[in-house]
């Protein structure tokens, strides 16, 4: 009986990841671009919002780590997207490479 309670342990534990977290839950959290006053904000539920000065747009996002970031945007976005940047994280350090071939760097802000 106590092997088979332990299988059964084991089977749970196996099944449901062992508490392993998103993996887009490493990009989560507010980002500043530097040289300028522009912030990203990833929300858990999957939510972009880009703050430049007074205005800020709302879109959605996925990361699949390593380097999968899709970006896609409401109706008043210049340009909905969906957008896909190279994206590097190194710990609070967050680089994007747009496909203009632009390299942009962030800090996480903590």
């Amino acid at each position: 009986m106590r092997t088979f309670a332990g299988c059964l342990v084991i089977l749970c534990l196996a099944l449901t990841g062992c508490g392993k977290h998103k993996p887009q839950e490493s990009i989560v959290g507010t980002w500043s671009e530097a040289g300028t006053a522009t912030l990203l904000t990833f929300q858990s539920d999957g939510v972009v919002k880009i703050t430049a000065g007074t205005e800020t747009t709302v879109g959605t996002y996925s990361f699949e780590p390593p380097s999968t970031l899709t970006l896609r945007f409401d109706g008043s976005a210049p340009k909905p997207g969906p957008f896909q940047p190279a994206c590097t994280l190194q710990g609070d350090r967050m680089q994007l490479r747009w496909d203009d071939r632009e390299t942009v760097q962030y800090s996480r802000l903590k």
